[in-house]
């Protein structure tokens, strides 16, 4: 083999090299990312399947408390109808009060402008 022979197939070598090693670096980034997104997807997936449990069991709690929470409701809306009648006749009693008061304001002044 001639010199010149040598030195071509010599070049041809290391250029192959390079490219290998450049082939192997990106192979070896692509494995790294890729096991980082499957970690990254089994954490997600894990998370999930978490929440699921958990919005089930809300769910369950919600279904249970649902019959509290509208009798509750219920008691509520009766005790504000008592409340408002309590509040309607307490203001029927005032105006009462208040024509009484001026009833025996006037029969007080007449009294008293009224000597026997």
């Amino acid at each position: 083999m001639q010199k010149s022979e040598y030195e071509s197939l010599h070049s041809k070598y290391q250029g192959l090299l390079r490219n290998y090693e450049g082939v192997a670096q990106f192979a070896a980034n692509d494995k790294a990312e890729f096991n980082k997104l499957r970690n990254g997807r089994e954490s997600a997936e894990k998370e999930a399947q978490e929440l699921k449990k958990q919005v089930v069991i809300l769910e369950s709690q919600t279904n249970e408390m649902r019959p509290q929470i509208e009798s509750m409701a219920l008691q509520i809306n009766e005790w504000k109808n008592k409340n408002d009648a309590k509040v309607r006749e307490i203001e029927k009693l005032k105006e009462e009060l208040k024509r009484k008061e001026k009833g025996f304001e006037d029969k007080l002044n007449i009294a008293n402008c009224n000597p026997h």
